[in-house]
Formats: C-alpha cells, structure tokens, sequence
C-alpha cells in the first residue's frame, strides 16, 4: 500500500552550494520497501538555492522503518546539501542524515553518497 512522505533537503549556506544545471535523484531503502532514483523536482520554483530548505511531497510504496538513503547528482553542477529528511506524513516518524559537503558528477567532489542509518533516526552520510 502507497503512503504519502515528505522529503526536505536544506542547500548548505556557502557559495555557490545551489544547484541550477544538474539533477538530484534520491533512493530509500526501507525495512518493507524502496524508493529508487526519485528525482527531486518542482516545476514551479526555482530547487537548491543557497540555504534554502526545499519540500517535495511524494507518493510511494510503504517503507516501514528507513535503513539507508542514496543521493546521486547527475549533470554539471555541484550541491552542497547539509541534510535530507524524510517524514512518513500518515505516522509523523521521520529520518534525518546530514552530509556538509558537495556532490558533483564532473569534479573532484564525489558523485554519489550514502547515508546509513541502522535503525536510528539520525545518520551521516559518506562519499562512495
């Protein structure tokens, strides 16, 4: 059964941390279901300015209890995001990581990061 969540993801406060030419795509991993390669879009603002907290809501399969998070930027223009959370919006549960870095795909930044979460609410996420 689909649920309903909340994915917030806060641009760091730095220069040029905004993101204006590339793609941010999100994959969740849950205890009884995954979100793969969501792409974190508004059609209606501008996303990923600096220090700005952006909020997509989605419709998704039932993840049960977040176990890791996957950011993946794809173009050429780095983010620095300092965390993503997620809020199942039916429960009010919500899992939070933090990273305080860029991704980039066409850099020295890494392209990928993962964000583990053994069953806590908070995590850190690393380069891959």
């Amino acid at each position: 059964m689909a649920r309903d969540y909340l994915i917030s993801a806060r641009t760091c406060s730095v220069e040029d941390a905004d993101n204006d030419d590339s793609y941010i795509y999100l994959t969740i991993n849950g205890s009884t279901g995954r979100l793969n390669n969501h792409h974190l879009h508004s059609p209606s603002r501008d996303d990923f300015e600096t220090g700005a907290t952006d909020v997509y809501r989605i419709n998704a399969p039932n993840l049960g209890t977040i176990r890791n998070m996957i950011v993946r930027i794809s173009g050429n223009d780095g983010w620095c995001f300092e965390w993503i959370k997620v809020t199942d919006v039916a429960t009010g549960a919500n899992w939070r990581v933090t990273y305080n870095a860029f991704i980039d795909g066409d850099s020295e930044w890494p392209p990928i990061v993962y964000c583990p979460l053994e069953g806590r609410h908070e995590g850190v996420c690393s380069a891959q």
